[in-house]
């Protein structure tokens, strides 16, 4: 005989949706956020070269600070800029000219003897910098030549010295952001300047690095 069938039912939404739709919706959110993350630390990653260009001005380790500064593209900027700035087309009297003409002409040799780490750490933390030899960094790692060392300190200067750098950064203002893709500024103004604000110019090498490579006086 003949069998009655009823209707067939639909067993997709007794069993819910197709194996392995839900790891691929997992995967997607693990590569979002993994994206997400590393687009995140690629944005910061400029600002952390400004953090520890800040602690190696602290240290004293000007190697750990030249290592971020591109110093021939950055005393070839202040080179430029001390040039455009005595322009002799710029005076107003002959002795001007004169005086614009040896400045103009002097610029390289100034942005050599100007342009340093020391200038730069200064610029980052409001004072003048202590370069400290690794020799004696490695020395104080040591607790035999740091016991040695501290027969010679003073501690009532170090104690003025380290308050006087902590009142130059506290007085020390600091404005970071990308002016560019590849291009991110600094600016730096201290109330210990007379000229007015500092701006530091990195640009970007590669996908990771930056370096500082300009230096703007802004009044």
């Amino acid at each position: 005989g003949f069998r009655m069938h009823g209707p067939e039912r639909d067993t997709t939404r007794e069993h819910g949706p197709a194996p392995g739709r839900g790891s691929r919706i997992v995967t997607w959110a693990l590569l979002a956020t993994v994206l997400l993350a590393m687009a995140v630390w690629l944005y910061r990653r400029p600002h952390a070269v400004v953090s520890d260009m800040r602690a190696a001005a602290r240290e004293g380790d000007m190697e750990a600070l030249a290592a971020h500064i591109d110093l021939p593209a950055l005393r070839a900027d202040v080179a430029k800029s001390l040039r455009e700035e005595n322009r002799p087309g710029a005076a107003k009297s002959l002795e001007d000219v004169v005086i614009r003409h040896i400045v103009g002409g002097l610029a390289d040799d100034a942005a050599d003897a100007l342009v340093s780490p020391e200038l730069v750490a200064l610029v980052l933390t409001g004072r003048p910098a202590r370069p400290v030899p690794r020799v004696f960094r490695d020395a104080e790692r040591s607790a035999e030549t740091r016991a040695i060392m501290d027969r010679y300190r003073d501690p009532a200067a170090e104690r003025a010295e380290a308050e006087a750098a902590r009142e130059a950064e506290r007085t020390l203002s600091l404005a970071m952001g990308y002016e560019s893709l590849g291009r991110f500024s600094v600016r730096a103004k201290s109330p210990a300047w007379s000229n007015g604000t500092f701006v530091l110019v990195f640009g970007r090498r590669g996908l990771l690095a930056w370096k500082l490579e300009a230096l703007r006086a802004e009044k």
